[in-house]
């Protein structure tokens, strides 16, 4: 079966596999052509009645189709594989991946939570971006903390969130 551009596919169709919204076609999709953070993984399935046995990287043999996400897969550990049993769920309709795309930031954005972050006055500027200051939370190679706005109220009027030390910003994590 011959690769096809992803952004060719009109009739993806809608998936939950582990907990994770994803895109099922039976193609076989030219992983160059993924846009940047969109993750591919193929199903294989077992030869007999399981069309989703497995989903791994790439898949040659008893291929049933490739899954699309914006999330990456964790395989078991040493392997390049992981069981898929029963862990996976159609959703009604079909799509393009451009479509999904739209509809999935959309909806991450509003499932956004609005924290505090305190970020080092020594490490930082006070205009430091969001991303920066994300950035440096994820890494945990600085002092960025987050507090939900309940934790930061309770500690200021504690007076104790150290707020002397950090410049504070409220952002949708």
């Amino acid at each position: 079966m011959k690769q096809c551009n992803v952004n060719e596919i009109k009739d993806f169709a809608p998936i939950e596999i582990f907990g994770i919204p994803a895109l099922f076609t039976e193609r076989k999709i030219d992983r160059a052509t993924l846009p940047e953070g969109v993750f591919a993984y193929d199903i294989r399935g077992d030869g007999g009645n399981n069309d989703f046995a497995t989903i791994e990287l790439r898949v040659t043999v008893n291929r049933t189709g490739t899954i699309v996400t914006v999330k990456p897969i964790n395989m078991l550990k040493g392997e390049k594989y992981r069981n898929i049993v029963e862990d996976y769920n159609f959703t009604d309709g079909e799509c393009t991946l451009e479509e999904w795309l739209k509809y999935n930031r959309d909806k991450k954005a509003e499932d956004k939570e609005l924290f505090v972050f305190l970020f080092p006055i020594n490490d930082y500027d006070r205009e430091a971006t969001d991303e920066e200051i994300i950035a440096g939370y994820e890494s945990g190679e600085s002092d960025v903390t987050r507090y939900s706005l309940d934790e930061f109220a309770a500690m200021y009027n504690n007076e104790e969130c150290g707020c002397y030390s950090n410049w504070i910003r409220f952002i949708k994590y």
